[in-house]
């Protein structure tokens, strides 16, 4: 058993009342550690689909705005829907535009784009609106109730607002005609129970819009299942989309909706699903995976209007076209996510590395793709990370991710003087500054002082464990008992169990460009079939002892099912002694791209900075020639003095030069390119056999070793000892030392039945062995460790 200070492994005692009524104790301790003591809570949390939905007059203001709507649909004064670019506030949208058609009112919408607009009202866009459409009521969804300077132009334009919103409201609120937000003062019903509070309060955009959808069908008496449904599954996306507490309210929502989706509610959400092949029994998990990052993507890169089209259409040839729109904008904002997070990468220093957060700021990353990278390199470094970018107007806008031990917010509401704006939560937040006022190192310096003056405490992240459990236990039993608790979510996700000392067997990687890894393990006489989605190096010896953290998945392929272990992380003595054995400044971070094609446009984005201290290996003429056109990486090819970084391009023959390289470089960090190379022995011997015709025929013989020796990407002593024998056989005579006379081309079948060429085949398989590991191998820890102080 390995000690890991990183995991926290959950000790339960559940009532026995709990077990009594449950009849399962793994359920029962699975139940508790969710803050679920009595039998009345599990039957209540246990039967979600027998819940129910509060009706809309839980909010103060509901009778009032559906008043206005009623009023406005009997005028024909023009109602706008002013939505957000967020899987949320789109769904909301499409919830109300549903709702709008359905009772005839005279309408339009409008989705925000995340650059051009930023999030909430604009003023700018509303006045144009307000006059072009004649607008006499605007519904915000999912926004609204920061806009307080909005929502006054509008009143004086005579224009009434009505807010439907759930994010925390300011104490001063907007003077709108009527506002649906849980969290806002006065808001809700004072009747209502502190558990009826909390649930509502968690209700994410699509959810307060639901209940304003049905109260207007509801007044406007239609009585159409089939709309119902669709609204229900509409606010199942929105509120798996928004990571909401899937608890109280909530988790009804989300499992009737979920029953509302399979059962084809939203035409556009079933097709898309079948074109992931994903068709069947759609899940939480595969919204908040497939769907939900779909949609999020169009709104964080162009216009999420296809997102909308998606959700509201039931045109078959107009859905089609969304479903490939939000699948291409999802690979470039995959292809985004990789390029900023290895930009970055690239930007952290060892001293960067070495401070209490990571504040790092380029204003040419997308500012709708910086949060989701900030929280990948909080899962890399474990520490607080603040990611800057520049918008439209200039503006620098940060993404923060946080670990546990550090407040986001208070570190934010501690430097509040220097932004225009900020936002947040313990472990997010984000913030917006003037550069020309306040520049970016001095932001960076206030907010790592800040942190500097914060007492010393234990930080980072802790994988939550929920019980230990053995190889006999992975069975169909226990993916029922799980199936108990979904649907699944944010404060309920999906268990996490470990098992300890299983033998590892064999790993290998898979996916288009083998970025998830696939192990084997045994244990207790069992099989254990294991898949890490996202692990692209491994370099665990096999046969050692594991401790495995996972979710278990019924995995079926090919009419087989197996019981899959989803890894969370892995913990074994193999890593631990790692960890003592090396000291940090001796560790290098490998950063695997060898399988990865037309990387170089994003490779010359990333060292355009030239605070970036890399340095590029490319040894052969035609790897640098193919380098010539991305000038920033083709003017750091060589190397010349000490750097943090390494690419390498071209691999060394020998060990002996590649533990040269990384000494004379100092570097922490290497990176992996693929290398075109050829294993065939003949190619390079009539490739030598060429070049030495050409030396002396036009550099009258005289013969630049080091030159070929780095040209072929040999070694020195292959190159020598192939002259040696080209002229045992009578190919080439050496005049001097490096000056040669060509005499005749090289008969390659008599070359190699002479018995000097076998020496010769030894030293080149040696070198097709080495190039062969580092290229194909995931063991770089052995490769690209020194095993001596090479003489610089």
């Amino acid at each position: 058993m390995v000690k890991n200070d990183k995991w926290h492994i959950q000790e339960v005692c559940p009532s026995k009342n709990l077990i009594d009524f449950t009849g399962d104790e793994l359920l029962a301790k699975l139940l508790t550690s969710r803050g679920i003591s009595t039998a009345e809570q599990a039957k209540v949390f246990l039967n979600p689909l027998e819940g129910k939905i509060s009706e809309a007059n839980v909010f103060t203001d509901i009778d009032k705005a559906v008043e206005r709507i009623k009023k406005a649909v009997k005028g024909s004064e023009h109602i706008l829907i002013w939505g957000d670019f967020d899987a949320d506030g789109v769904t909301s949208t499409a919830l109300l535009f549903k709702t709008f058609t359905a009772i005839g009112a005279n309408f339009s919408h409008f989705i925000p784009e995340r650059e051009a607009h930023g999030h909430g009202l604009n003023s700018k866009v509303l006045m144009n609106l307000v006059s072009k459409q004649k607008v006499k009521v605007v519904i915000t969804v999912d926004c609204g109730v920061s806009n307080t300077k909005e929502v006054s132009l509008l009143k004086g334009l005579g224009v009434d607002t009505i807010i439907t919103d759930h994010h925390k409201a300011p104490e001063d609120l907007p003077e709108a005609y009527a506002i649906l937000n849980p969290r806002a003062e006065n808001s809700l019903k004072q009747d209502l129970s502190v558990a009826e509070i909390k649930s509502l309060s968690d209700l994410a955009g699509a959810g307060v819009a639901h209940k304003f959808a049905t109260s207007l069908l509801k007044e406007f008496k239609i009585k159409n299942n089939e709309l119902k449904n669709e609204l229900l599954a509409l606010a199942t996306i929105g509120t798996i989309s928004d990571v909401v507490p899937l608890l109280g309210e909530n988790r009804t929502i989300v499992t009737k909706g979920l029953k509302c989706i399979n059962d084809g509610a939203l035409k556009g959400v079933s097709e898309l699903f079948k074109s992931c092949s994903r068709g069947e029994n759609i899940s939480s998990t595969d919204i908040a995976f497939v769907l939900s990052p779909r949609i999020n993507a169009v709104g964080r890169l162009s216009k999420a209007d296809e997102a909308f089209n998606l959700l509201t259409s039931d045109n078959t040839g107009k859905i089609s076209i969304s479903i490939e729109h939000l699948n291409n904008n999802n690979k470039i904002r995959q292809s985004l996510c990789d390029e900023i997070f290895n930009s970055a990468l690239l930007m952290t220093t060892k001293e960067i590395t070495k401070e209490k957060a990571i504040v790092l700021f380029n204003p040419d990353w997308h500012i709708g793709i910086i949060g989701i990278v900030a929280s990948r390199l909080v899962e890399t470094y474990n520490k607080p990370v603040f990611l800057g970018t520049t918008d439209a107007e200039g503006t620098g806008r940060v993404s923060v991710r946080g670990v546990n031990g550090y407040n986001i917010y208070e570190i934010l509401k501690e430097n509040e003087t220097l932004f225009a704006g900020y936002g947040g939560h313990t472990l997010a937040g984000g913030f917006s500054f003037d550069i020309k006022a306040h520049p970016f190192d001095e932001v960076k310096s206030a907010i790592l002082s800040t942190f500097n003056e914060l007492p010393e405490s234990k930080t980072g992240n802790l994988l939550e464990i929920d019980a230990e459990i053995n190889a006999n236990d992975l069975n169909k039993g226990l993916l029922e008992t799980l199936a108990k608790l979904e649907p699944f979510g944010q404060m309920n996700s999906s268990p996490i169990f470990c098992i300890r000392d299983a033998v590892l067997a064999s790993y290998n990687f898979i996916g288009k460009e083998n970025s998830h890894l696939k192990y084997i393990c045994q244990k207790d006489g069992r099989e254990l079939t294991c898949v890490w989605w996202g692990k692209s190096s491994f370099d665990i010896p096999k046969g050692t002892m594991l401790d495995i953290a996972f979710s278990p998945r019924l995995n079926a392929f090919n009419g087989m099912e197996t019981i899959q272990l989803v890894t969370c992380d892995i913990a074994s003595e193999h890593l631990a002694n790692e960890t003592v054995n090396k000291t940090e400044s001796s560790r290098i971070k490998f950063y695997d791209h060898r399988h990865k094609t037309d990387i170089l446009p994003q490779i010359n984005g990333y060292l355009s900075d030239p605070k970036i201290n890399l340095r590029v290996i490319a040894l052969k003429s035609v790897t640098i020639e193919a380098l010539k056109p991305f000038p920033s990486i083709f003017e750091r090819i060589g190397l010349e003095e000490k750097c943090d970084a390494l690419m390498f391009f071209d691999y060394p023959p020998t060990k002996e030069e590649l533990d040269y390289i990384l000494i004379k470089s100092d570097a922490n960090k290497v990176h992996l390119m693929p290398e075109a190379f050829n294993d065939d022995f003949e190619y390079y011997i009539k490739k030598l056999s060429g070049m030495l015709k050409f030396v002396a025929n036009k550099k009258e013989g005289v013969l630049d070793l080091p030159k070929a020796v780095q040209e072929l990407s040999l070694s020195e002593n292959f190159v020598a000892m192939a002259i040696d024998l080209f002229e045992k056989t009578g190919c080439i005579r050496l005049i001097e030392k490096n000056r040669i006379a060509y005499l005749k081309p090289v008969a390659f079948e008599e070359l190699i039945q002479s018995a000097e060429c076998e020496k010769l085949t030894d030293e080149f398989e040696k070198i097709m062995n080495l190039k062969g590991q580092i290229l194909l191998s995931n063991d770089f820890e052995s490769l690209f460790n020194p095993v001596s102080a090479v003489s610089c």
